[in-house]
Protein backbone atom coordinates (compact mmCIF):
# COMPACT_ATOMS: atom_id res chain seq x y z
CA UNK A 1 0.00 0.00 0.00
CA UNK A 2 1.50 3.31 -0.82
CA UNK A 3 1.60 5.71 1.65
CA UNK A 4 1.99 9.83 1.42
CA UNK A 5 3.30 11.61 4.23
CA UNK A 6 2.66 15.35 3.98
CA UNK A 7 4.18 17.72 6.37
CA UNK A 8 3.24 20.99 6.20
CA UNK A 9 4.16 23.82 8.11
CA UNK A 10 5.78 27.23 7.63
CA UNK A 11 8.52 25.75 5.25
CA UNK A 12 8.86 28.73 3.06
CA UNK A 13 10.93 31.55 4.99
CA UNK A 14 13.79 31.67 6.17
CA UNK A 15 14.03 30.91 9.75
CA UNK A 16 16.00 28.48 11.54
CA UNK A 17 13.26 26.92 13.50
CA UNK A 18 11.14 26.68 10.63
CA UNK A 19 13.71 25.09 8.46
CA UNK A 20 15.13 22.75 11.50
CA UNK A 21 11.32 21.35 11.62
CA UNK A 22 11.08 19.29 8.27
CA UNK A 23 15.04 17.68 8.83
CA UNK A 24 13.81 16.38 12.05
CA UNK A 25 10.62 14.65 11.06
CA UNK A 26 12.40 13.45 8.16
CA UNK A 27 15.64 11.83 10.11
CA UNK A 28 12.20 9.73 12.34
CA UNK A 29 10.58 8.74 9.23
CA UNK A 30 13.82 7.55 7.74
CA UNK A 31 13.71 5.05 10.56
CA UNK A 32 10.81 3.32 9.04
CA UNK A 33 12.00 0.64 6.75
CA UNK A 34 9.48 0.51 3.76
CA UNK A 35 10.07 1.35 0.28
CA UNK A 36 6.58 2.26 -0.51
CA UNK A 37 6.56 5.53 2.24
CA UNK A 38 7.15 9.17 -0.14
CA UNK A 39 7.92 11.95 2.59
CA UNK A 40 6.97 15.49 0.99
CA UNK A 41 6.67 19.20 2.17
CA UNK A 42 4.22 21.69 2.09
CA UNK A 43 4.05 25.24 2.77
CA UNK A 44 1.81 28.47 1.56
CA UNK A 45 4.17 28.80 -1.41
CA UNK A 46 7.04 26.68 -3.20
CA UNK A 47 10.19 27.53 -1.83
CA UNK A 48 13.48 25.47 -2.54
CA UNK A 49 15.90 25.88 0.78
CA UNK A 50 18.12 22.82 -0.32
CA UNK A 51 20.98 25.34 -0.30
CA UNK A 52 20.98 26.59 2.82
CA UNK A 53 20.54 22.68 4.37
CA UNK A 54 17.14 22.81 4.70
CA UNK A 55 14.36 21.30 1.92
CA UNK A 56 12.24 21.97 -1.09
CA UNK A 57 8.64 23.08 -0.43
CA UNK A 58 5.13 22.10 -2.68
CA UNK A 59 2.34 24.92 -2.35
CA UNK A 60 -0.64 23.65 0.12
CA UNK A 61 -2.45 24.19 -2.98
CA UNK A 62 -0.96 21.04 -4.64
CA UNK A 63 -1.90 18.59 -1.66
CA UNK A 64 -5.36 17.61 -2.26
CA UNK A 65 -4.15 16.52 -5.97
CA UNK A 66 -1.01 14.79 -4.69
CA UNK A 67 -2.89 12.92 -2.01
CA UNK A 68 -5.42 11.29 -4.55
CA UNK A 69 -2.72 9.31 -6.06
CA UNK A 70 -1.96 7.28 -2.79
CA UNK A 71 -3.77 4.80 -1.06
CA UNK A 72 -3.17 6.28 2.61
CA UNK A 73 -2.27 10.26 3.71
CA UNK A 74 -0.61 10.96 7.11
CA UNK A 75 -0.59 14.78 6.93
CA UNK A 76 2.01 16.06 9.92
CA UNK A 77 1.72 19.27 11.33
CA UNK A 78 4.25 21.43 12.60
CA UNK A 79 7.03 24.07 13.17
CA UNK A 80 6.08 26.06 15.54
CA UNK A 81 2.61 27.98 16.81
CA UNK A 82 0.61 26.55 14.04
CA UNK A 83 -2.79 26.00 15.91
CA UNK A 84 -3.57 29.61 16.35
CA UNK A 85 -1.39 30.94 12.96
CA UNK A 86 -3.78 32.68 10.60
CA UNK A 87 -3.65 33.57 7.27
CA UNK A 88 -3.12 37.19 7.66
CA UNK A 89 -0.14 36.49 9.87
CA UNK A 90 1.45 34.31 7.45
CA UNK A 91 1.00 36.24 4.35
CA UNK A 92 2.07 38.99 6.15
CA UNK A 93 5.56 37.77 6.93
CA UNK A 94 6.16 36.21 3.53
CA UNK A 95 6.20 39.38 2.06
CA UNK A 96 9.05 41.71 1.50
CA UNK A 97 9.39 44.62 3.24
CA UNK A 98 8.77 47.35 0.65
CA UNK A 99 5.65 45.12 -1.10
CA UNK A 100 2.11 47.41 -0.77
CA UNK A 101 -0.09 43.99 -1.15
CA UNK A 102 -0.29 43.06 2.79
CA UNK A 103 -0.81 47.09 3.08
CA UNK A 104 -3.38 47.03 0.97
CA UNK A 105 -5.37 44.18 1.70
CA UNK A 106 -5.93 45.57 5.53
CA UNK A 107 -6.89 48.51 4.47
CA UNK A 108 -9.51 47.89 1.83
CA UNK A 109 -10.61 44.23 2.74
CA UNK A 110 -12.78 43.49 6.13
CA UNK A 111 -11.22 40.52 7.69
CA UNK A 112 -13.91 37.96 6.68
CA UNK A 113 -12.95 38.97 2.59
CA UNK A 114 -8.96 38.89 3.27
CA UNK A 115 -9.16 35.42 4.74
CA UNK A 116 -11.63 34.47 1.68
CA UNK A 117 -9.06 35.42 -0.53
CA UNK A 118 -5.89 34.11 1.10
CA UNK A 119 -7.36 30.82 1.33
CA UNK A 120 -8.61 30.79 -2.28
CA UNK A 121 -4.95 31.79 -2.78
CA UNK A 122 -2.90 29.63 -0.86
CA UNK A 123 -5.41 26.79 0.31
CA UNK A 124 -8.31 24.97 1.95
CA UNK A 125 -9.24 25.35 5.98
CA UNK A 126 -9.76 28.52 8.42
CA UNK A 127 -6.68 28.56 9.62
CA UNK A 128 -3.53 27.41 7.20
CA UNK A 129 -2.12 25.20 9.35
CA UNK A 130 -5.17 23.55 11.07
CA UNK A 131 -6.52 21.27 8.24
CA UNK A 132 -10.10 19.37 7.91
CA UNK A 133 -9.51 15.87 7.18
CA UNK A 134 -12.29 15.91 5.16
CA UNK A 135 -10.83 18.52 2.71
CA UNK A 136 -8.34 15.82 1.04
CA UNK A 137 -10.42 13.01 1.78
CA UNK A 138 -11.28 9.92 3.98
CA UNK A 139 -7.70 8.06 3.72
CA UNK A 140 -5.99 10.71 4.98
CA UNK A 141 -4.54 10.68 8.82
CA UNK A 142 -3.71 13.90 10.78
CA UNK A 143 -1.01 14.41 13.55
CA UNK A 144 0.17 17.28 15.12
CA UNK A 145 3.54 17.03 15.91
CA UNK A 146 5.27 18.66 19.19
CA UNK A 147 3.10 21.63 17.66
CA UNK A 148 2.68 25.60 19.67
CA UNK A 149 -0.84 27.23 20.47
CA UNK A 150 -0.20 29.26 22.90
CA UNK A 151 -2.94 32.22 22.25
CA UNK A 152 -5.46 29.08 22.36
CA UNK A 153 -6.51 30.65 25.74
CA UNK A 154 -7.46 33.79 24.24
CA UNK A 155 -9.03 32.67 20.91
CA UNK A 156 -12.97 33.45 20.25
CA UNK A 157 -15.54 31.27 20.58
CA UNK A 158 -15.56 30.84 16.80
CA UNK A 159 -11.96 30.59 16.48
CA UNK A 160 -11.86 27.51 19.16
CA UNK A 161 -14.68 26.00 17.90
CA UNK A 162 -13.20 25.66 14.18
CA UNK A 163 -10.29 24.70 15.99
CA UNK A 164 -11.51 22.06 18.40
CA UNK A 165 -13.71 20.47 15.38
CA UNK A 166 -10.43 19.96 13.21
CA UNK A 167 -8.21 18.75 16.43
CA UNK A 168 -10.65 16.38 17.12
CA UNK A 169 -10.87 14.56 13.38
CA UNK A 170 -7.14 13.98 14.12
CA UNK A 171 -5.39 11.09 14.91
CA UNK A 172 -2.29 12.72 17.60
CA UNK A 173 -2.08 16.05 19.19
CA UNK A 174 1.34 16.36 20.33
CA UNK A 175 1.89 20.18 22.00
CA UNK A 176 5.23 21.42 23.45
CA UNK A 177 4.00 23.32 26.51
CA UNK A 178 1.93 23.29 29.31
CA UNK A 179 0.22 26.39 28.23
CA UNK A 180 -1.12 24.96 25.28
CA UNK A 181 -1.39 21.20 26.64
CA UNK A 182 -4.25 23.20 29.56
CA UNK A 183 -5.60 24.81 26.52
CA UNK A 184 -6.47 21.83 24.57
CA UNK A 185 -7.05 18.86 27.18
CA UNK A 186 -9.81 21.44 28.58
CA UNK A 187 -11.69 19.67 25.94
CA UNK A 188 -13.54 16.68 26.07
CA UNK A 189 -13.61 15.99 22.67
CA UNK A 190 -9.77 16.32 22.45
CA UNK A 191 -8.49 15.19 26.08
CA UNK A 192 -7.89 11.54 24.92
CA UNK A 193 -5.90 12.91 22.17
CA UNK A 194 -3.69 15.40 23.13
CA UNK A 195 0.07 14.68 24.95
CA UNK A 196 2.84 17.00 25.95
CA UNK A 197 6.32 16.74 25.02
CA UNK A 198 9.26 18.48 23.68
CA UNK A 199 9.94 20.43 20.59
CA UNK A 200 10.95 18.21 18.15
CA UNK A 201 14.36 19.91 17.69
CA UNK A 202 15.38 18.89 21.17
CA UNK A 203 16.58 16.00 18.93
CA UNK A 204 19.26 18.24 17.32
CA UNK A 205 22.22 16.77 19.49
CA UNK A 206 21.04 13.33 18.07
CA UNK A 207 20.68 13.54 14.74
CA UNK A 208 23.77 15.88 14.75
CA UNK A 209 26.60 15.27 16.89
CA UNK A 210 28.91 18.06 17.65
CA UNK A 211 31.21 16.31 14.83
CA UNK A 212 29.17 15.72 12.80
CA UNK A 213 27.56 18.92 13.08
CA UNK A 214 30.78 21.11 12.05
CA UNK A 215 30.79 18.29 8.54
CA UNK A 216 27.45 19.70 8.22
CA UNK A 217 28.45 23.23 8.39
CA UNK A 218 30.20 25.79 6.63
CA UNK A 219 33.51 28.33 6.95
CA UNK A 220 31.07 30.47 8.01
CA UNK A 221 30.60 28.91 11.55
CA UNK A 222 33.63 26.82 11.54
CA UNK A 223 36.44 29.64 11.45
CA UNK A 224 34.25 31.55 13.99
CA UNK A 225 34.78 28.49 16.14
CA UNK A 226 37.93 27.96 15.25
CA UNK A 227 39.43 31.50 15.90
CA UNK A 228 38.00 32.09 19.50
CA UNK A 229 37.58 28.29 20.11
CA UNK A 230 35.20 26.27 21.38
CA UNK A 231 33.46 27.47 24.72
CA UNK A 232 35.47 30.74 24.56
CA UNK A 233 32.18 33.04 23.27
CA UNK A 234 29.09 33.82 24.05
CA UNK A 235 26.58 33.59 21.22
CA UNK A 236 24.19 36.72 21.47
CA UNK A 237 20.29 36.73 19.34
CA UNK A 238 17.87 39.18 19.56
CA UNK A 239 14.51 40.08 17.26
CA UNK A 240 13.42 42.88 16.00
CA UNK A 241 10.18 43.15 18.05
CA UNK A 242 12.29 43.38 21.30
CA UNK A 243 14.89 45.77 20.00
CA UNK A 244 13.04 48.60 19.07
CA UNK A 245 13.21 51.37 21.67
CA UNK A 246 15.44 49.30 23.72
CA UNK A 247 18.50 50.07 21.40
CA UNK A 248 20.64 51.91 23.59
CA UNK A 249 19.98 49.66 26.30
CA UNK A 250 20.27 46.24 24.41
CA UNK A 251 23.41 47.56 23.31
CA UNK A 252 24.70 48.03 26.43
CA UNK A 253 23.87 44.93 27.79
CA UNK A 254 26.21 43.51 25.07
CA UNK A 255 29.23 45.82 25.96
CA UNK A 256 28.39 45.16 29.59
CA UNK A 257 28.88 40.91 28.93
CA UNK A 258 31.71 41.80 26.70
CA UNK A 259 33.81 43.51 28.94
CA UNK A 260 32.85 41.87 32.30
CA UNK A 261 33.60 37.84 30.81
CA UNK A 262 36.50 39.10 28.45
CA UNK A 263 35.07 37.13 25.71
CA UNK A 264 33.53 38.21 22.10
CA UNK A 265 30.25 37.81 20.95
CA UNK A 266 29.59 36.67 18.34
CA UNK A 267 25.62 37.76 16.68
CA UNK A 268 23.44 34.81 15.34
CA UNK A 269 21.07 35.64 13.05
CA UNK A 270 18.21 32.98 14.19
CA UNK A 271 15.12 34.36 12.47
CA UNK A 272 15.30 36.53 9.19
CA UNK A 273 11.65 36.70 7.86
CA UNK A 274 9.85 39.65 7.71
CA UNK A 275 8.58 40.25 11.39
CA UNK A 276 11.59 39.23 12.58
CA UNK A 277 14.86 40.53 11.58
CA UNK A 278 17.56 39.23 13.76
CA UNK A 279 20.15 40.37 10.88
CA UNK A 280 18.92 43.93 11.23
CA UNK A 281 19.37 43.80 14.75
CA UNK A 282 23.13 42.36 14.79
CA UNK A 283 23.94 44.79 11.91
CA UNK A 284 23.03 47.79 14.31
CA UNK A 285 25.02 46.41 17.23
CA UNK A 286 27.89 45.58 15.41
CA UNK A 287 28.60 48.69 13.95
CA UNK A 288 28.29 50.40 17.28
CA UNK A 289 28.78 48.47 20.29
CA UNK A 290 32.45 49.17 21.44
CA UNK A 291 32.98 45.60 22.47
CA UNK A 292 34.17 42.97 19.97
CA UNK A 293 30.66 41.85 18.61
CA UNK A 294 31.21 39.74 15.77
CA UNK A 295 28.38 39.49 12.86
CA UNK A 296 27.68 35.91 12.06
CA UNK A 297 26.30 35.24 8.34
CA UNK A 298 24.97 31.92 8.39
CA UNK A 299 25.15 29.48 4.80
CA UNK A 300 23.47 26.59 6.10
CA UNK A 301 21.10 26.52 8.78
CA UNK A 302 23.63 24.19 10.24
CA UNK A 303 25.53 27.24 10.71
CA UNK A 304 23.26 27.96 13.31
CA UNK A 305 22.90 24.91 15.16
CA UNK A 306 27.10 24.88 15.57
CA UNK A 307 27.91 28.25 16.69
CA UNK A 308 25.21 28.25 19.54
CA UNK A 309 26.22 24.21 20.28
CA UNK A 310 29.91 25.11 20.63
CA UNK A 311 29.51 28.57 23.06
CA UNK A 312 29.77 29.00 26.39
CA UNK A 313 26.39 30.30 27.25
CA UNK A 314 23.41 31.48 24.52
CA UNK A 315 21.77 34.90 25.27
CA UNK A 316 18.44 35.36 22.59
CA UNK A 317 15.07 35.62 22.62
CA UNK A 318 14.57 32.98 19.84
CA UNK A 319 13.10 29.84 21.18
CA UNK A 320 14.62 27.64 18.99
CA UNK A 321 17.72 29.07 19.85
CA UNK A 322 17.02 28.11 23.35
CA UNK A 323 15.92 24.53 22.17
CA UNK A 324 19.45 24.51 20.62
CA UNK A 325 21.59 25.12 23.35
CA UNK A 326 19.48 22.90 25.85
CA UNK A 327 19.75 20.29 23.36
CA UNK A 328 24.06 20.59 23.66
CA UNK A 329 24.18 21.54 27.14
CA UNK A 330 24.91 25.20 26.25
CA UNK A 331 23.33 27.39 29.45
CA UNK A 332 20.88 30.08 27.91
CA UNK A 333 19.41 33.57 29.45
CA UNK A 334 16.03 34.45 27.72
CA UNK A 335 16.25 38.55 26.67
CA UNK A 336 13.18 38.52 26.53
CA UNK A 337 10.84 36.94 29.25
CA UNK A 338 7.38 38.59 27.56
CA UNK A 339 7.40 36.46 24.32
CA UNK A 340 4.94 33.98 24.83
CA UNK A 341 6.37 31.19 23.48
CA UNK A 342 9.47 31.34 24.90
CA UNK A 343 8.14 31.58 28.17
CA UNK A 344 5.61 28.54 28.02
CA UNK A 345 8.24 26.35 27.01
CA UNK A 346 11.07 27.37 29.17
CA UNK A 347 8.31 26.97 31.78
CA UNK A 348 7.54 23.72 30.87
CA UNK A 349 11.22 22.17 30.00
CA UNK A 350 13.44 24.80 31.26
CA UNK A 351 13.97 22.87 34.55
CA UNK A 352 13.58 25.95 36.51
CA UNK A 353 17.15 26.83 35.27
CA UNK A 354 17.12 29.39 32.81
CA UNK A 355 14.25 31.88 34.39
CA UNK A 356 16.45 33.83 36.55
CA UNK A 357 17.24 36.45 33.17
CA UNK A 358 13.68 37.22 32.77
CA UNK A 359 14.33 41.10 33.55
CA UNK A 360 16.23 43.06 30.65
CA UNK A 361 18.21 44.86 33.44
CA UNK A 362 19.29 41.23 34.67
CA UNK A 363 20.25 40.06 31.46
CA UNK A 364 24.11 41.28 31.49
CA UNK A 365 24.43 39.97 35.45
CA UNK A 366 22.68 36.67 34.59
CA UNK A 367 25.02 36.34 31.35
CA UNK A 368 27.66 37.09 33.42
CA UNK A 369 26.88 34.44 36.17
CA UNK A 370 26.32 31.50 33.57
CA UNK A 371 29.84 32.18 31.58
CA UNK A 372 31.57 32.30 34.55
CA UNK A 373 30.17 28.99 36.03
CA UNK A 374 31.95 25.33 36.03
CA UNK A 375 28.14 24.26 36.39
CA UNK A 376 26.21 22.68 33.20
CA UNK A 377 23.06 22.50 34.25
CA UNK A 378 21.59 22.53 30.69
CA UNK A 379 23.08 18.54 30.21
CA UNK A 380 20.67 17.56 32.90
CA UNK A 381 17.44 19.46 31.41
CA UNK A 382 18.00 17.54 28.19
CA UNK A 383 18.57 14.10 30.34
CA UNK A 384 14.68 14.55 31.47
CA UNK A 385 13.44 15.52 27.70
CA UNK A 386 14.76 13.00 26.03
CA UNK A 387 11.87 10.42 27.72
CA UNK A 388 9.26 12.62 26.64
CA UNK A 389 10.88 12.93 22.78
CA UNK A 390 11.17 9.69 22.58
CA UNK A 391 7.80 8.43 23.30
CA UNK A 392 6.25 11.35 21.07
CA UNK A 393 8.02 9.62 18.29
CA UNK A 394 7.08 6.66 18.61
CA UNK A 395 3.30 8.05 18.84
CA UNK A 396 4.53 9.22 15.90
CA UNK A 397 5.55 6.64 13.80
CA UNK A 398 2.48 4.33 14.88
CA UNK A 399 0.22 6.62 12.83
CA UNK A 400 2.68 6.51 9.91
CA UNK A 401 3.01 2.75 9.69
Amino acid sequence: MSTLIACIGAFDRNNYGDLLFPLCVKHEIEQIDDCNLTLDFFALRQADFTPFGGVAVRPLLELSAISSKFDKVVVVVGGGEVLTATWDMLFANLQSRHDPVPQFLRRHLKDRFRTRYLRFRYGAGDYPFVPDPLVYGPNVKVVYNGVGGCALGGARCKELRYIEESLAASELIAVRDKVTFAAVSARPSLSDKVILTPDPASSLAEMFPRGVLREFSTDASNEIIDEFGSGCYIAFQCNEVTFKGRENQILAIVEEIADRTNLPIVLVPIGQALGHGDQLVNEYVAENAKSVAVPFRPRRLHDVANVIANSRCFAGTSLHGAITSIAYGVRFVPMDWYVPKLKAYLSTWGGGTQETGSVMREVADRVVDVATSSANQAIDIQSVIAGSHEYRKERLLSCVI
